[in-house]
């Protein structure tokens, strides 16, 4: 499996992000800039028992459950 492409929209502190992605990627910035948001967002699509437990509502961008996709 290869990702191309990364696409957040409206979770923690994204409420809306593209990131190219390549072979080899380097994730830094400031304190509290979102990294482990960033990356918690790819553990929940490639963990299972992760997605098992769904979102609660500080999930979502500013805690707006108004743009859910259903």
């Amino acid at each position: 499996m290869e990702f191309k492409k990364l696409v957040i929209e409206n979770f923690r502190n994204f409420s809306s992000i593209e990131i190219d992605l390549s072979n080899k990627n380097v994730i830094f910035g400031m304190n509290d800039s979102g990294k482990t948001n960033l990356l918690f967002a790819i553990r929940y699509l490639l963990d299972r028992s992760i997605r098992n437990k769904g979102f609660i509502k500080s999930d979502y961008h500013k805690h707006d459950i108004s743009k859910l996709l259903i």
